[in-house]
């Protein structure tokens, strides 16, 4: 009787000491958020634009998210920040209490969103607003940027998506543009710098290279909500219409980011063995890949092309490191061949977990192509490399054109380029001499730096 009576009792302490571990956590959490230094902006502007934004919407003064059926966009995704948007009004007010309640309600939500340590917050403090009826315009919620769960379906829209792109590029440039659009070091202005919902309510506001504030224009938003419903971009919760996070998706983020054009101007690199990751996330990096090779003469440039999306279609459990497969090869640069074996090694991917066998594409590279002079692997910052342990088996110099550096450096990336003498390069840096660096020294990237201990870098954090 006495053992009966003592396990269950024992059970439950365990569960009421797991239980206040865990709101200890999540109020703790709560509260780091809260000591981080607030940004006061009066043109808000994403801090990373490689990804995708998922908007949660809340009225002025309130802690209700109005669209939390959204949240399920999140399952499986990789999620890298959350910004929480405010109006400064009344001016220089302390909103303290409101800002905790609002990260409460999402947290009652979405609990797991505070569980994950990797997620960078920001407080943001929108100062375009000089009165109540000007602060209400703004949006008010959580911008999150994430990139989803990669699904079976999405890969023929990505195809068609760069299909589509192509044909403009097609129809609208000539070599001599391309040159020209190649030469720029800044990305291009975004295609539409306003959300607007269909009423004209102003939900949000992209920069667009201006600095100083900008007035609100309700007849002008909402003319430009009307010719969005003309061009099949409604913001009606229909099923085959897109949410305002997707139309903002479509319309600026594949605009922001120009690493691979960028890089291969900047590099006049010769007989080039290009290896690239084509998984679906990948898709407006490939697709500037394949504008690159369009519109420019490049008969000495590659002389191979390996592409490689993760093992096919197999499931996680079946990846064997060295053996997953899903890599394909064209000894040509004719443009047409090597288009059609993108979109092939793309219907064939969607294996399922995040991380690539990027290791075991440029080890299989180099057997194909032994006598090409410089290696180039095209990869996604987004996702770490599940193989690193075969980097023993490669010595070859590595020149990695990393994609979507606007998140924090992927510094298996960076151990990769130094062991092998090779070099890191983004859509405004060459990271080069890697090798050359010793125990303890530190390099710059953006407002990041990273130091060398025990051999590999390691990212130094601010206190």
């Amino acid at each position: 009787m006495t053992l009966t009576f003592k396990t269950p009792r024992l059970l439950l302490v365990t569960l009421l000491l797991h239980f206040c571990l865990f709101a200890i956590g999540q109020t703790t959490k709560i509260d780091s958020i809260l000591a981080s230094t607030e940004i006061e902006s009066s043109l808000y502007e994403p801090k990373i634009n490689s990804g995708q934004l998922l908007l949660l919407k809340m009225a002025y003064g309130s802690i209700q998210i109005q669209n939390k059926q959204d949240l399920k966009q999140l399952e499986g995704a990789h999620i890298v920040s959350i910004d929480l948007l405010y109006s400064n009004h009344p001016k220089s007010g302390d909103f303290s209490q409101l800002i905790k309640k609002r990260l409460q309600s999402l947290q009652q939500l979405s609990p797991e969103l505070f569980q994950n340590y990797n997620i960078h917050w920001r407080l943001v403090r929108q100062t375009n607003c000089s009165d109540q009826s000007s602060a209400q315009k703004l949006f008010h919620g959580f911008v999150i940027t994430y990139r989803p769960l990669q699904k079976e379906e999405h890969i023929e829209k990505e195809i068609e998506y760069l299909k589509t792109i192509l044909s403009d590029q097609e129809n609208k440039l000539t070599t001599a543009s391309s040159d020209l659009a190649l030469e720029s070091d800044d990305p291009p202005t975004p295609l539409y710098d306003t959300m607007v919902g269909s009423n004209g309510e102003l939900l949000f506001r992209l920069g667009s290279g201006k600095k100083d504030s900008v007035q609100y224009d309700k007849d002008m938003e909402q003319k430009k909500a009307q010719q969005l419903k003309k061009s099949s971009h409604s913001w009606d919760d229909k099923p085959d219409e897109p949410t305002p996070s997707e139309l903002y998706n479509s319309f600026v983020t594949p605009k922001r980011d120009v690493t691979i054009l960028n890089v291969l101007k900047r590099n006049d690199w010769k007989k080039m063995l290009i290896v690239a990751d084509v998984t679906g996330s990948m898709s407006p990096y490939t697709g500037q890949l394949l504008m690159w090779l369009r519109f420019n003469t490049i008969d000495d440039k590659v002389k191979h092309f390996v592409f490689f999306n993760d093992g096919n279609r197999k499931n996680s459990f079946e990846k064997e490191i060295g053996k997953t497969g899903g890599i394909y090869n064209i000894p040509s640069s004719e443009y047409q061949a090597v288009e059609n074996l993108v979109y092939e090694s793309m219907r064939n991917g969607n294996g399922g977990d995040r991380p690539e066998n990027d290791l075991e594409a440029l080890i299989e590279a180099v057997k194909l192509c032994p006598d090409c002079e410089n290696i180039v692997l095209i990869a996604d910052n987004w996702s770490s490399i599940k193989d690193f342990r075969l980097l023993k088996k490669f010595k070859k110099p590595v020149k990695v054109i990393l994609c979507g550096t606007d998140v924090e450096l992927n510094t298996q990336y960076l151990d990769l380029a130094r062991a092998t003498g090779g070099s890191v390069h983004t859509m405004e840096d060459d990271l080069v001499h890697l090798m050359d660096m010793k125990e303890g020294e530190v390099i710059k990237f953006g407002n990041d730096e990273y130091i060398i201990e025990h051999g590999k870098f390691v990212q130094l954090r601010k206190i």
